[in-house]
């Protein structure tokens, strides 16, 4: 039982914390014209999906400042497993992941502009690190990581302008935003005829990841249309895993004021993320 937790928590903080996803959108309303994808409207939709996220108020979009909201992590390979928590999101300031086993809290997650922190308590283990090595492969800031856990469903790297957004039909009821221009980090999004988020597909060529992420369970919240679950499968260092995100947007407190913090653990052992990394069992 120890070693099923313990490798859980490596996994949860391994990939919340070093192997980017995505988890939501903005709601959007569509007319009839638009209930079917085809070449003739697929440039409506990017165009009504941008107006989305650079208008507040514009499709139920509204900006927040802060956000708390309980989480469930199932890992389905290479083992089988789960974990509760609770995320906090500071808008453009901070991220804090706290893992629990038992109603106890056994991990944590940290992001700040210019740092990111991990600890795991059953080994008294943390990582300490700059974001720029995380920013060397995939130049985005901590509102964009922001946007990845939230699948906002948009460019999420350090300049949205840098790039040309280009539609493309998938089928009669989906539709593809993908990115020119864009490296190290490619990525593009598949979202339904009425513009919810379904799919993501990124892959970051220089550390051989490859992820893939399906949506479902989409939730309305006065901050937008969430989808609640995100099944994810990410395929990295020639090996495989798999994991479900389940988001509890019923219970979720926005702008209540919430804050987040790190404070150095007394008497763990500092490791790097390479090493949390290459702890993770190979099968």
């Amino acid at each position: 039982m120890k070693s099923k937790v313990k490798y859980l928590i490596l996994a949860a903080m391994a990939l919340t914390a070093f192997l980017p996803s995505c988890k939501a959108t903005h709601s959007t309303t569509k007319s009839d014209s638009l209930a079917v994808v085809d070449a003739s409207n697929v440039n409506n939709h990017l165009n009504n999906y941008e107006k989305s996220f650079k208008v507040e108020g514009t499709h139920n979009f509204k900006n927040w400042k802060d956000l708390s909201i309980p989480f469930k992590l199932r890992l389905t390979a290479p083992k089988s497993m789960s974990v509760s928590g609770r995320a906090t999101m500071v808008w453009n300031k901070s991220i804090q992941l706290s893992f629990r086993v038992l109603g106890l809290e056994v991990a944590k997650v940290v992001m700040r502009q210019d740092s990111i922190f991990a600890m795991e308590k059953i080994k008294s283990r943390y990582v300490a690190e700059s974001m720029s090595k995380l920013k060397k492969d995939f130049p985005v800031k901590i509102e964009g990581i922001q946007v990845m856990l939230l699948g906002e469903g948009l460019p999420f790297f350090s300049s949205y302008e840098s790039v040309a957004l280009v539609p493309e039909v998938v089928d009669d009821s989906h539709w593809k935003m993908s990115f020119d221009n864009l490296q190290p980090f490619l990525y593009s999004f598949v979202f339904s005829a009425d513009d919810k988020l379904t799919e993501f597909d990124g892959e970051l060529k220089s550390q051989q990841v490859k992820v893939k992420i399906d949506y479902s369970d989409h939730f309305e919240t006065p901050y937008g249309i969430f989808p609640s679950t995100a099944k994810a499968t990410i395929k990295a260092r020639k090996q495989s895993y798999a994991a479900m995100l389940q988001w509890n947007f019923a219970s979720a407190r926005w702008d209540s004021g919430a804050v987040t913090s790190w404070t150095t653990p007394s008497g763990y052992k500092r490791i790097s993320s390479d090493q949390l990394l290459n702890m993770l069992p190979q099968k």
